[in-house]
């Protein structure tokens, strides 16, 4: 039914995340790009590009998104939760943490950024053990 509708921004964007979610992420990626292009000015559709791309593994191109977000929209805590995720994932844990924080004291509510804001507190306790 999705893939009827994927053209159509909250229908391709609901594609990409179920193709996600089946861990089907090349074709994921393919479909938010193509979304991507077709309404380029639709941050949520970016955000989800950058998402998957992160997961992906295309952490470069992901990197190149997030900070164009950033430019255009300014600080967020969605701006902070993928710089954090991106540090995470390049291994770079302090900046991650930080970066984690700044999401969270800009959106209490951000639950993604809290998770991962326990996730590594927990990680950094169990070290220090």
């Amino acid at each position: 039914v999705l893939r009827h509708v994927k053209s159509h921004p909250w229908g391709g964007y609901w594609l990409a995340r179920v193709l996600f979610d089946m861990t089907r992420r090349r074709d994921a990626c393919a479909v938010a790009r193509e979304l991507h292009e077709h309404h380029p000015d639709s941050a949520e559709i970016a955000w989800l590009l950058a998402d998957m791309q992160l997961h992906a593994g295309a952490e470069d191109k992901a990197a190149a998104l997030i900070a164009s977000l950033q430019s255009k929209a300014g600080e967020s805590s969605r701006g902070w939760f993928f710089t954090g995720l991106l540090a995470e994932k390049r291994g770079e844990y302090d900046a991650a943490f930080e970066a984690y924080e700044k999401a969270v004291a800009l959106d209490g509510t951000n639950v993604r950024a809290l998770f991962q804001l326990g996730y590594l507190g927990s990680r950094y306790s169990e070290d220090a053990e």
